[in-house]
């Protein structure tokens, strides 16, 4: 290791390294910033972590810079068998089904055990490790091209795609969170026949570079994935759908200017009780969750909290004296939409209702009133829900009002 090979440098190493920075960025954020849910912000968070630095890692060894900090070389050679334990400890916070962190005890002895086996390894010289790792102590290959920890790897990520894919599809009252657990999953998934495809590249053919790149795409899917969307877990986890983080999506058809928006229920009656079948295991009685829903419509029109430009669903649980999931559970079973859209809604509705009756105040005083921060949000869930911008809607239903009246306005 005299003479260290030259830094190799092209698009698809900046992109991999780019991306690798994006996920330690993201992952960092995600274990230190307080979240509701920190038990499952924090396993993503190391998730993500390591599957970033493992990136970072095959990045070094294209660019030949790992030749220059050898200590660095396998260094995250283990973190695979930690993935599956960390999703499992994810989703069960994730659905509130939370045990005691020593429960998952057993989940690491794999890893720790391997990581005993291999410490030989990885204390031994770095020309050992990069040239001659078959010389280390308790460390050999399997057909003279794989590691056996890979073969330990493989199987153990078998295992737990297998353990996630039931613990997601048996769930019940995963709701809205369940395209973005199935994202998670599909990715997982990916990796494990990638890195299946890899080895038996490298078995048959021997080493292609090739076969690198094509398995840290799936790194690179799930990087992009968490980063993203894990930032607006808590989003997600209250019903907003996944597409609606990237971009305002206008999947409700526009409704009639003369129909109420609102699933509020003003007289304290519930919409419907349909979807009991969905719900019977949720711990929640059929009578309470009516009790509930009637509760929570006749708290939204007396105190108008919809008003509250931060609410969030632990106000509303608190205020009820009940829990964040099952008031979850009672807007969606029982008012048919998630809680953004049951806030919008109420908020619309109000809204409309100022436009005819409330001369005086301009669009962006009334987006204020009813709960909006800025004119934008407001014209964009307005028009979404009536089909027409709110200076249209007073337009339309008192034409002899001047336009000045729409000043600042979105037109």
């Amino acid at each position: 290791m005299n003479q260290l090979p030259e830094i190799a440098l092209n698009f698809w190493n900046f992109l991999f390294i780019g991306l690798s920075f994006i996920g330690l960025f993201f992952s960092i954020k995600l274990i230190i910033v307080p979240r509701l849910n920190n038990r499952a912000s924090k396993a993503l968070g190391v998730y993500l972590l390591l599957q970033s630095l493992g990136l970072l890692e095959s990045c070094l060894f294209w660019t030949n810079y790992i030749y220059r900090v050898p200590e660095f070389y396998s260094s995250t050679l283990l973190f695979t068998l930690l993935y599956g334990p960390l999703l499992v400890i994810y989703f069960d916070a994730v659905f509130e089904n939370p045990k005691p962190l020593v429960s998952y005890s057993f989940h690491f002895l794999p890893f720790l055990i391997i990581l005993g086996l291999k410490l030989p390894y990885y204390l031994s010289t770095p020309e050992i490790k990069i040239l001659h790792p078959e010389q280390a102590a308790l460390s050999y290959l399997v057909m003279g091209h794989m590691d056996y920890a890979e073969i330990v790897k493989i199987i153990h990520l078998s295992v737990y795609g297998y353990v996630l894919f039931r613990q997601i599809r048996s769930h019940p009252h995963i709701g809205y969170t369940r395209p973005w657990a199935n994202w998670i999953l599909v990715f997982f998934l990916s990796f494990i026949a990638l890195t299946i495809l890899y080895w038996s590249i490298i078995v048959t053919q021997g080493y292609i570079l090739l076969a690198d790149y094509f398995i840290s795409l799936s790194a690179c899917g799930s990087i992009i994935l968490l980063a993203w969307f894990g930032d607006s877990y808590e989003k997600l986890k209250e019903g907003e759908p996944i597409i609606d983080s990237l971009w305002p999506r206008l999947k409700d058809q526009p409704q009639q200017n003369n129909q109420s928006l609102s699933p509020g229920l003003h007289s304290g009656e519930i919409l419907s009780d349909e979807g009991d079948t969905k719900y019977k295991n949720s711990g929640l009685p059929t009578s309470l969750a009516k009790k509930l829903a009637e509760d929570l419509g006749l708290l939204m029109f007396k105190e108008q909290l919809y008003k509250e430009n931060n609410l969030k669903l632990e106000t509303l649980a608190e205020k009820l004296k009940s829990n964040r999931h099952f008031v979850s559970q009672v807007i969606n079973q029982y008012y048919k939409t998630n809680f953004f859209d049951f806030i919008n809604a109420n908020r619309i509705d109000e809204a409309r209702r100022l436009l005819v009756s409330d001369h005086e105040l301009n669009i962006i005083e009334i987006a204020y009133a009813v709960g909006y921060n800025n004119k934008v949000t407001f014209n964009t869930v307005f028009k979404r829900f009536t089909g027409v911008t709110p200076s249209e809607y007073r337009k339309q239903n008192h034409p002899q009002v001047k336009t000045n009246l729409a000043s600042g306005a979105d037109d």
